[in-house]
């Protein structure tokens, strides 16, 4: 059985309860104990975490992942044009000639050379897209808008009738 929690640890994680702005978890992670501790000191002084507060933070949470995964298809994009530049550099090969083996460069890599290059450019470009593909509603808000604007004004049209005619 885990030691009870300190009085001041207590006070602390009630301070942080009442102060808002923090998840339970964001909590327990500050505390050093597990959230089911610091709901259950929550529940104990009749305190409760506003699902508005988690929501937000979730919504916070969901912003920064975007915010990563666009990062992170730039980052990808930027590999696939570095690959693709290295696929058309001049190339060294080795040689063997009589005297032994000769570095010699050529203009362009040999044909599998630069198909395994563009096997490579393919990849981080294939998950770039996967990525913005992701965080791409498809044009769903703005068709939400559209059909908001139109009930409005549907409903502004069916309010300027004479009562007659409904």
């Amino acid at each position: 059985m885990p030691a009870p929690t300190p009085p001041e640890v207590v006070t602390a994680i009630l301070a942080d309860i009442r102060a808002g702005g923090m998840s339970c978890r964001g909590i327990a992670d500050k505390h050093g104990r597990a959230p089911s501790t610091v709901a259950r000191i929550a529940k104990a002084n009749g305190l409760t975490f506003e699902r508005a507060q988690t929501e937000n933070a979730t919504r916070a949470r969901t912003s920064d992942m975007a915010a990563r995964r666009a990062e992170l298809a730039e980052l990808l994009l930027e590999d696939a044009f570095r690959l693709r530049q290295r696929a058309w550099q001049p190339y060294q090969v080795v040689v063997n000639t009589s005297d032994g083996p000769t570095v010699v460069q050529i203009d362009k890599p040999p044909l599998r050379d630069t198909q395994a290059a563009y096997t490579a450019v393919a990849i981080p470009t294939d998950k770039h897209a996967k990525l913005d593909k992701h965080d791409s509603d498809g044009g769903a808000e703005k068709a939400k808008g559209i059909v908001g604007a139109l009930v409005e004004g549907l409903r502004a049209a069916a309010d300027a009738l004479p009562p007659e005619a409904t």
